[in-house]
């Protein structure tokens, strides 16, 4: 269902359920047609199926063929003299045991350790209105058709389209790679080319709410939510054999046509000399073929399964500790091959925190007039926990208080300073805030927002207000996002003869040792990619930050290579360092080509 293109009340008529909810019988009913709130697992693999797959490693295959052979052999010479030499046998299965036990140990624990990562709490309960009436669900119990509440600080748990939202707010990082929490509107219908990061009017399972309140009706459960498409796909994609296979295979062959051709050619000059001499008795041509099989065994190098098994473990083992986790051994070896790093941008490349990169004052005195106003008008909060902060409220206000720490000024003492008399908070339409209180028996009214609301608000003259704006654009035209600051020296909350301060530049910081690994990656001839659900602008100029790009001519939207073939993708590629409005799909298409 493509319920962005559709109005609220089409979505609820088509899905047979109200702005009430659902019914008790109406649950029922839609669980059945649509199923649970869960997202299939692939089917883990048994300790047997590991030990077995464990066993047919090439090089592992050509020690068991030469155990079996010297076992053969052996066993032939005791029968017939009573005398086999059973040690090699015994070298060979000691060998073979000690990489099936390296390789399945191994495998488990980071499979144990992958299984805790993925894991998540299934007993969170969640607001939905039944009949009705609100009640508290398991997140698992949710199914199409259920209106679900929505809160600050609430995870979205199931897909569906926004019935109402007020300054609703949504940190789709997770899904889409926008850095920046979505603003959404549910009276918005859209076209149905609309990608997933611009349908401001639906909500996805695995997003958190930033900041504001809605409803929304659910559309898609379990499976078929975006982010269970996503699993399906990662768990349906082929498997890729690991470059250290290949070789070992190909040795295997190697070996074994080499072992092969050579025993039989000695075979063919031994009966041959022995012909010569007159020597063709059955025991002479026995002792020649087992000559033969001797040699085939004494040609597979016994020791190098075992050695490749160790030496990947202990990289296993050091890239652990780095907190790396690799769920087959060959894979340690594969990243010493790689060619192309494809990198997410929000959360890897940047911190994934909003922080204050820049403050411009308007005028000297009005630096401390912004730390002012970022502390008292703002409800966001900063909660000490041992060497780490507990935050709460919306990324920006957040970003302006840690930029107050960061100057040394605690925002808590100067709130205490100020005795506040109204609030009027932020909201999407209104685009700005606005705090009167007392201070040192006087009024004041703080205002910050969106600066042309604040700029307008001011008292500066319009070729003054023109050039503020200029300064401004050149920073929003980078991706960046700018908060302007004003204040008055009595309690109004018109919005007219406020003294303008100067503004605030906010953006998610690049990772201090992201650009020296960029470098070492070009130095060592690994080229890098960024696929990013930011917008052409944000990922351009992150992207020229980390050097990644020298023009946007090396940058493209997805949706400009959706409709192009295989092919045609396959030969701009090399050309292109960063693709913006990324979907999960996109990123595994980008991926699979590449390989």
């Amino acid at each position: 269902m493509k319920a962005y293109t559709q109005s609220y009340k089409t979505t609820i008529k088509t899905l047979n359920t109200s702005s009430s909810g659902l019914s008790i019988a109406g649950v029922k009913k839609s669980q059945m047609k649509y199923g649970k709130n869960v997202i299939t697992k692939k089917k883990q693999k048994s300790f047997f199926k590991r030990v077995v797959e464990a066993l047919f490693e090439p090089m592992l295959i050509i020690l068991e063929i030469a155990l079996l052979i010297t076992l053969g052999v052996n066993l032939g010479k005791f029968f017939k003299t009573g005398d086999g030499d059973f040690i090699e046998c015994m070298g060979i299965l000691i060998s073979i045991l000690i990489s099936v036990i390296l390789t399945v140990t191994m495998e488990g624990k980071s499979q144990k350790a992958f299984e805790l990562l993925s894991k998540f709490s299934n007993d969170v309960m969640v607001k939905v209105i039944r009949d009705g009436q609100i009640s508290l669900i398991n997140q698992q119990d949710i199914v199409v058709g259920d209106v679900v509440i929505l809160e600050t600080g609430d995870k979205v748990f199931a897909d569906g389209r926004l019935i109402e939202s007020e300054s609703l707010s949504v940190d789709e990082s997770t899904l889409t790679g926008e850095s920046l929490p979505c603003k959404k509107d549910s009276q918005a219908v859209l076209n149905i080319e609309t990608p997933l990061a611009e349908r401001i009017n639906c909500v996805y399972s695995g997003t958190f709410v930033a900041s504001g309140s809605g409803k929304y009706v659910v559309t898609s459960v379990g499976d078929d939510a975006e982010i269970g498409l996503i699993a399906s796909d990662l768990q349906s994609g082929s498997s890729v054999s690991a470059p250290l296979q290949e070789k070992l295979n190909r040795l295997g062959k190697l070996v074994t046509v080499f072992g092969i051709l050579s025993a039989v050619f000695v075979l063919i000059l031994t009966i041959a000399r022995k012909f010569a001499l007159g020597d063709t008795s059955f025991n002479a041509v026995q002792e020649s073929f087992t000559s033969a099989i001797v040699l085939i065994v004494a040609s597979v190098p016994e020791g190098l399964p075992t050695t490749v098994a160790i030496a990947l473990t202990l990289n296993v083992v050091k890239l652990s500790s780095s907190n790396a986790l690799i769920k087959k051994l060959v894979a340690a070896e594969t990243v010493g091959c790689v060619s192309v790093i494809c990198s997410d941008k929000t959360g890897t490349l940047t911190e994934n925190k909003m922080r204050v990169r820049k403050i411009v004052a308007y005028k000297k005195r009005s630096e401390g007039e912004i730390f002012i106003n970022s502390a008292v008008n703002s409800t966001a909060f900063l909660i000490k926990n041992k060497s780490s902060y507990q935050e709460s409220g919306s990324a920006t206000e957040i970003a302006l208080l840690y930029h107050l720490l960061k100057v040394k000024k605690n925002y808590d003492s100067i709130k205490t300073q100020y005795k506040v008399v109204e609030k009027v908070p932020f909201s999407s339409d209104k685009k700005y805030m606005l705090t009167s209180a007392y201070f040192d028996g006087g009024e004041i009214t703080y205002l910050k927002g969106a600066p042309e609301v604040i700029l307008n608000a001011s008292i500066l003259l319009d070729n003054e207000k023109a050039l503020e704006l200029k300064k401004i654009e050149e920073f929003a035209s980078e991706g960046k996002r700018v908060i302007a600051f004003a204040h008055k020296n009595n309690y109004s909350v018109e919005l007219n003869d406020f003294i303008y301060d100067g503004f605030a530049v906010i953006s998610d910081a690049v990772r201090k040792d992201v650009l020296s690994s960029v470098k070492e990656c070009k130095l060592a001839g690994i080229s890098v990619k960024m696929l990013t659900g930011d917008n052409l602008e944000t990922a351009y100029h992150i992207a020229k930050e980390l050097e990644l790009v020298n023009s946007k001519t090396a940058v493209i939207n997805a949706y400009d290579i959706e409709g192009l073939s295989d092919d045609k993708i396959k030969n701009i590629l090399p050309n292109i360092s960063v693709i913006a409005r990324s979907t999960p799909k996109t990123k595994l298409k980008i991926v699979t080509l590449l390989k």
